[in-house]
């Protein structure tokens, strides 16, 4: 049995469904490649918080490649360490970090 619209003749309605594959339309996630799917989970992911004494090693990513890491110090933190104690803050973390092998 065939069909013909808008110049397209169909020979096998049913094989044609089976071939149309639009995915799983109940899972968004079903029909991601791979690493478009890690990135979307680590993007969902909340940012981790810094504490003071914290191992930089902890906040260095296991998955390989390159890295990046941001430190901010709050401007009421730093007025109550002054210049001398955000200068030894600003160090340490500085040695820290390079220590865990973050540039």
């Amino acid at each position: 049995v065939g069909l013909a619209a808008f110049g397209h003749e169909i020979f096998d309605v049913r094989k044609d469904i089976d071939e149309l594959d639009v995915g799983d339309l109940d899972d968004d996630e079903a029909d991601l490649p791979y690493h478009f799917l890690q990135e979307k989970k680590r993007k969902q992911q909340p940012p981790v918080k810094f504490e003071p004494g914290m191992d930089p090693m902890s906040l260095m990513g296991a998955g390989g490649g390159m890295e990046m890491s941001f430190v901010v110090l709050k401007h009421d933190k730093a007025v109550e360490l002054g210049k001398e104690g955000t200068d030894k803050m600003a160090s340490v973390w500085k040695g820290m970090m390079e220590n865990g092998g973050v540039n």
